[in-house]
């Protein structure tokens, strides 16, 4: 779970830290900090120097730290975790839940996560979650301990949930097995316990329930629950035994953490934390930048084409970065829509033409908007008519060529296979900047004795 900056309540606190931190009395943090909220604990944890975080974490019972890293991303857990002794990082992993123990333990370096998985008294329950692909239903779920026969009666279905005493969070929607324990059905704790105590489980239960296989994309997941209100999805194999579950609350983790990868991805990043360790940093950022150079390139390429006509009408370099602004702004916009309507499932491959048909109309009709007001001002400024029809024009195609790029550009790299989200930002301007200044400039040199008066 992402958390958010706490309320007002816990900003005296984290000013209380910082000033026991700068008297070094790392034992008087971790005892203000054993008394806060979880939530609120995790958030000042996470914003603590990484020496003195290690020095408070030693110091908090092992409870209070896996209770905190139940309200950050894994991501965020290992930051926290990063530097923690591996006997002391078992110890409060065997604490968490056992997904959050999973998330930690794939973010850290193979033969980290050996050595932790060695000391850790739950390896067993955390061992077969790491087989699952990160973002799949397999990786969030918690394993399901209880499971009700279709065949025993209400009565001793509630004897035994006594006996048991499962979790709490997981115990609203109750799972029917058959004798496989293949899933046939769900049944809630109130219509169990307000039953008629001789029906048995198969004729309170509700056959055919909604689930997810371990595979299953955690979108898809998210997807499932909000579309049937479900308070719990139950997880099966392929066989359809019942492995796991997933409560309602990691919707809006699974929700956070797609629109957080999509941001990152369409800029080119892998997701970071504002205080990520700086050569990691470095090394997520610098490729995409680099390919971003190159692109900039080409679209420089494209002005020293025409560094003639610009020289003969210098005017023309004055509106370069408004074309090119105004187009990329365009593309950003139709590149949003079409990006969250493929994560959502509102478009596929076949809905290409309508999508396109509608952009581009918009992009006409906003281009026209726009370049009539870009052509008026350009008039106004310089007292050129020509001027102001090569730059109305331009900013029209501009626009247009930029609902092209938002559409084309996400739904060619789903054709492909390839996050949509992936870097989409970077192709989109590419193809904005290079059209935008190849027709603006296209347009300049046919009408350059105009311009040139």
């Amino acid at each position: 779970m992402s958390i958010e900056a706490p309320d007002s309540g816990a900003e005296p606190a984290l000013t209380t830290i910082r000033d026991q931190v700068e008297r070094g009395r790392p034992e008087d943090v971790a005892a203000l900090l054993a008394r806060l909220r979880p939530a609120d604990r995790a958030w000042l944890l996470l914003r603590l120097p990484h020496q003195r975080r290690q020095e408070v974490l030693e110091r908090l019972p092992a409870a209070a730290v896996a209770d905190a890293l139940d309200h950050l991303t894994h991501a965020e857990a290992c930051l926290v975790a990063t530097g923690v002794a591996d006997p002391r990082l078992a110890n409060i992993l065997d604490s968490a839940e056992t997904e959050v123990a999973a998330g930690v333990l794939r973010h850290l370096p193979p033969e980290t996560a050996g050595r932790v998985l060695e000391d850790m008294q739950q390896a067993e329950a955390v061992t077969p979650l790491l087989q699952y692909h990160p973002e799949s239903a397999g990786s969030l779920m918690m394993p399901v301990l209880i499971a009700l026969p279709a065949s025993i009666r209400a009565r001793d279905a509630i004897n035994y949930l006594r006996r048991t005493r499962p979790n709490p969070e997981v115990i609203y929607h109750l799972f029917v097995v058959d004798a496989e324990r293949r899933l046939i059905g769900m049944l809630t704790l109130p219509n169990l316990v307000l039953a008629d105590p001789w029906r048995t489980i198969g004729e309170l239960m509700e056959p055919g329930p909604v689930y997810a296989t371990t595979h299953t994309d955690r979108e898809d997941v998210a997807r499932l629950l909000q579309r049937y209100d479900l308070v719990a999805l139950p997880v099966v194999d392929e066989e359809r035994h019942l492995l796991g579950v997933i409560t309602a609350d990691e919707v809006a983790d699974i929700v956070s953490a797609e629109a957080t990868e999509d941001m990152y991805r369409m800029v080119g990043l892998v997701e970071e934390q504002v205080f990520s360790p700086f050569w990691i940093s470095v090394r997520n950022r610098l490729p995409w930048l680099c390919v971003n150079l190159a692109t900039a390139f080409l679209a420089a390429a494209v002005v020293a084409v025409y560094q003639s006509s610009i020289a003969t009408a210098v005017v023309l370099a004055v509106f370069l970065p408004v074309i090119a602004s105004q187009g990329s702004n365009a593309g950003a916009q139709t590149l949003t829509i079409l990006v969250r309507g493929l994560a959502l499932g509102e478009i596929r491959i076949q809905d290409t033409w309508r999508a396109l048909a509608k952009e581009v109309g918009l992009g006409l009709v906003n281009g026209m908007a726009i370049g009539l007001v870009t052509a008026v001002v350009a008039i106004a400024w310089v007292g050129n008519p020509t001027l102001g029809l090569v730059v109305g024009a331009a900013m029209v195609l501009s626009m247009v060529f930029a609902a092209f790029g938002g559409v084309l550009v996400p739904l060619t790299l789903h054709l492909l296979r390839v996050d949509p989200a992936l870097a989409s930002v970077i192709f989109v301007t590419t193809v904005t900047d290079v059209l935008g200044f190849l027709v603006y400039l296209g347009l300049a040199s046919l009408f350059l004795p105009g311009l040139s008066r």
